[in-house]
């Protein structure tokens, strides 16, 4: 479900753009999208950054999102 449009931060080259939010499989999480600089599919939504008591739990959620699509 289009959930509207947010800022995006790439882990590979540091680039944050704006994409559309995408529900992940039917949950509260964002679908990673491909960063327009380097391809990489391994970006998250910025503001789940700027939280630093969570920011590893979900840096290692998107981890496993990321290797899903990577290993298709």
């Amino acid at each position: 479900m289009l959930r509207g449009f947010i800022k995006f931060h790439c882990t590979e080259c540091g680039n944050n753009f704006i994409g559309p939010d995408i529900e992940y499989a039917a949950t509260i999480f964002s679908m990673p999208l491909r960063c327009p600089k380097c391809q990489s599919i391994r970006t998250l939504p910025k503001h789940y950054l700027s939280w630093p008591i969570i920011k590893q739990s979900y840096l290692k959620l998107y981890k496993s999102i990321w290797e899903r699509y990577e290993n298709k």
